[in-house]
């Protein structure tokens, strides 16, 4: 394995936000393999190329290209690369109150897929081999933990958004409604529809209906339920609402649907 690594100056400044231990671009090969049982220091690496894998607290996670890990201080961790196709990767080894707070504060995980910080890491390295100035590189570390903080917070929110679709799709034959919702996963009517959304690109309410009406077509084709028990069954408030419903999200009533 080759290595590049660039020390900066200034890096036990206490006045410091951050401190700079070692940054470097890692070429790896099958035998690359490192691990901490303790260290003072965050490691911050994104994978320019290949795979691995990552151990920490229990977690195995595969870091590819694309993708980076953040690895608290004090942690013991492993990490290692793939035998058929190691990494080469770019990396910083910091710590500092700044990374103290954010790292606290943040509550960001080890494991980032697909978050595109290249340009900011190479930023650091060009700042320690030419102008040494610590301060623009904790900039830089600010808006990198910036980018992991709405990749977290992304993955909350889908997260959310995928318990709603699956809590929709489990009581679709049941009368469910916004309030239910915003119960189950702990939010406001009003985050429900923002969340979904987002997500989906439609309100949990017309998904429910849209959805619906789908499964009374198939139970009207395919099953001899009258019309007034396909409607009971997936809890319309009656028949004729369900008609109504019915014809404006098909074009044609119940009846006519079943019979053409």
């Amino acid at each position: 394995m080759t290595e590049e690594k660039f020390y900066t100056l200034k890096k036990d400044d206490p006045k410091m936000p951050v401190c700079f231990d070692l940054i470097g671009i890692s070429y790896c090969d099958e035998t690359y393999y490192i691990r901490r049982r303790k260290s003072s220091q965050y490691i911050l690496e994104y994978i320019i190329e290949g795979e691995g894998t990552v151990e920490v607290e229990g977690h195995v996670y595969h870091p590819k290209k694309g993708d980076v890990y953040f690895l608290p201080r004090d942690i013991p961790h492993i990490y290692y690369s793939s035998k058929n196709d190691p990494w080469t990767k770019i990396w910083a080894n910091i710590r500092g109150p700044l990374v103290d707070y954010l790292a606290s504060n943040y509550e960001l995980g080890y494991y980032f897929e697909n978050l595109d910080i290249y340009n900011e890491m190479k930023s650091i390295i060009a700042i320690a081999k030419n102008s040494k100035d610590v301060l623009a590189a904790s900039e830089v570390v600010f808006k990198i933990f910036n980018k992991m903080y709405s990749s977290v917070q992304n993955r909350k929110k889908y997260a959310l958004s995928d318990m709603l679709k699956d809590y929709i799709d489990a009581n679709i034959t049941a009368k469910i409604t916004i309030e239910d919702m915003a119960s189950f996963i702990g939010k406001s009517p009003s985050q429900v529809t923002k969340i979904f959304k987002s997500a989906y690109n439609t309100t949990p309410y017309e998904y429910l209906i849209k959805t619906k009406i789908n499964l009374a077509k198939n139970l009207l084709k395919n099953t001899s339920l009258s019309i007034k028990e396909i409607s009971t069954r997936l809890s319309f408030t009656d028949e004729y609402y369900f008609s109504n419903t019915f014809k404006k999200r098909v074009g044609t009533s119940p009846k006519f649907y079943r019979n053409s």
